[in-house]
């Protein structure tokens, strides 16, 4: 699982900021098989920690990641280098806070849980329609039989012959 130490900030008073960088290498069950999205590399990001009543307001900034997507119109995969700026901040909440939370804080190991989090925030920066750059990307042609060509054939003037005997 992938954390953060917050030990410092735990024990902190209410408005207490901290500041921390993370580098993740070989997160590779980050993702399903399923996701269409795979790491090829390194995850870097800046983790800004605010200490709030009931817990810790984070957001990311610098969000780094080198990913491997599925193009969707040719179906082939393409390297995609993720750079997002910032992120919107999440509350992470301590047990027995009575508001309402994204992620828990585990307060037995002094960390925050941060790979569903961090996942979440690759996912949200991908662009909507994954396209690559391949200059011959196009999308595959289905196979149609003999059958279906000739059935498909549009033949506006066939009843003509007819009438003309």
């Amino acid at each position: 699982m992938l954390g953060l130490s917050i030990k410092h900030l735990l024990g902190a008073p209410v408005g207490t900021a901290g500041e921390d960088t993370i580098e993740v290498a070989n997160a590779k069950d980050l993702f399903d098989a399923d996701d269409l999205v795979a790491l090829r590399g390194d995850i870097t990001a800046a983790v800004h920690m605010l200490r709030v009543e009931g817990g810790f307001e984070v957001y990311l900034s610098d969000l780094s990641a080198d990913l491997e997507l599925e193009c969707h119109t040719c179906l082939r995969t393409y390297a995609y280098q993720l750079l997002v700026e910032k992120t919107m901040p999440v509350f992470f909440g301590l047990p027995g806070t009575e508001e309402e939370q994204d992620f828990a804080v585990d307060t037995a190991k002094a960390r925050l849980p941060l790979d569903m989090w961090l996942r979440e925030e690759i996912l949200l920066g991908l662009p909507i329609m994954q396209k690559c750059a391949r200059k011959d990307c196009h999308a595959p042609t289905p196979m149609q039989s003999s059958a279906e060509k000739e059935e498909d054939t549009q033949q506006p003037f066939a009843g003509l012959k007819d009438l003309l005997q």
